[in-house]
């Protein structure tokens, strides 16, 4: 808020320079254009006096015309001394403009130091708030690819467990099917080292008794395979699961820095409003705050008299002009967090009264003016505002008449 407070003034003082640099240059203009006057009397003068002698050369022949040369001639030098005093007063009003300009260059220069000062003082705090932000982009970054990796892996599980349901079910016909060669489900009391020497042996007995049955041999076979198989999907289903834990671990922590960084967004706009709306509370006689609670996803606001009590009225209360300039600061205030480029208020004037609207529309102005990198566009039906004390140029009113 400071930061934005100094660059605020900085520029207020670069726009007075800019101000008092246009009045030099007018005034030098017109100095200049009472330059030129004085030559223009100087010759007329000089004129006036040739013709004078001339005239008393011709004196004694036209004694009448002598006269009325010497009243134009008094006449003119009346003109030449109103003149010359109109050149005094405007040398006087340019010196007093140079020490008013002079003084305004040292206010400008002090201003500048001082902020230098405190540029100087909050580079470690930007500093700072420029590697937290890089490290929230980096890590934005990071949860959204891993956000497509939970996706690949969630569509690898459903893989891995479709396969392994369908492996169960074969598992299930050959077991009903060893069964019925059974006829009894067997549990094994030995080791698996002695039953697969066992198994060995068994095979190589049957083999040499029934050299050409292989089935006993190919189901045997298919289903070791069919086991390391089911074993392999359940390590890499353990594997998946490790890895959806990380995951749904740095999500949570996405979302906790995402809270932070809404929660520094709302008190921005909260301090925005609470100063915009400092100057209507004067005149309302009650103090306006606004609270947003994202949990519940509702926008209140507290009314706080001159006595300290508070209460939770709504707006809807509130006549007309009050409520379009608490709009209007709830707006603004969005606006400065947000900086679009382009920003736009359609028949915001409707309802409000010439008091309200004269106050409300200074305020859009000092507020668009101070944010002349972005483009503000006001519509109305009533016409444009008081714009005598704006910059010319800044400001451009485009008026549509009905056909």
């Amino acid at each position: 808020d400071e930061m934005k407070g100094l660059d605020e003034h900085l520029r207020e003082l670069e726009f007075e320079k800019c101000e008092v640099s246009k009045s030099r240059k007018s005034y030098e203009a017109e100095k200049k254009r009472a330059m030129l006057e004085i030559q223009k009397l100087r010759k007329e003068v000089a004129i006036v006096s040739s013709r004078i002698s001339k005239v008393k050369s011709e004196e004694d022949s036209n004694q009448s015309e002598t006269d009325n040369l010497r009243a134009q001639h008094r006449t003119r030098q009346t003109e030449l001394k109103a003149c010359e005093e109109n050149i005094q007063e405007i040398k006087i009003n340019k010196e007093l403009l140079t020490d008013q300009l002079k003084g305004k260059e040292d206010m400008f220069k002090q201003s500048k130091l001082t902020l230098n000062e405190l540029k100087s003082s909050t580079d470690p705090i930007t500093k700072e708030l420029r590697t937290l932000e890089s490290k929230i982009s980096t890590k934005a970054k990071l949860i959204h690819g891993n956000e497509k990796l939970i996706k690949k892996i969630k569509s690898e599980i459903e893989t891995y467990k479709t396969e392994l349901t369908k492996n169960e079910d074969e598992e299930k016909e050959f077991r009903n099917a060893a069964v019925k060669i059974t006829k009894v489900e067997m549990i094994p009391e030995k080791t698996p080292k002695q039953l697969n020497a066992k198994i060995l042996q068994l095979k190589k007995k049957v083999s040499a008794q029934n050299p050409g049955d292989k089935n006993t041999e190919s189901f045997m076979a298919e289903f070791n395979e069919i086991q390391s198989r089911v074993i392999h999907m359940n390590k890499s289903i353990d594997t998946l699961m490790g890895h959806l834990d990380e995951i749904n671990e740095m999500k949570n922590q996405r979302l906790d820095n995402l809270g932070f960084i809404r929660d520094l967004l709302t008190t921005s706009v909260r301090r925005k409003f609470n100063e915009m709306i400092s100057n209507f509370s004067v005149t309302t006689g009650s103090e306006i705050f606004l609270r947003i609670d994202h949990h519940k996803k509702e926008l209140k606001f507290f009314f706080q008299s001159e006595d300290g009590q508070r209460s939770n009225s709504d707006v809807a209360s509130l006549s007309g002009g009050e409520k379009s300039f608490t709009q209007m600061c709830l707006i603004c205030s969005l606006w400065e967090v947000m900086q679009p480029p382009f920003r736009c208020l359609d028949e915001w004037d409707v309802f409000l009264d010439a008091v309200n609207r004269k106050q409300i529309s200074k305020e859009l102005l000092r507020f668009s003016l101070k944010n002349k990198h972005c483009q503000f566009i006001f519509i109305s039906p009533q016409g444009a505002c008081d714009l005598e004390d704006t910059e010319h140029g800044s400001v451009s009113v485009i008026e549509i008449k009905k056909s």
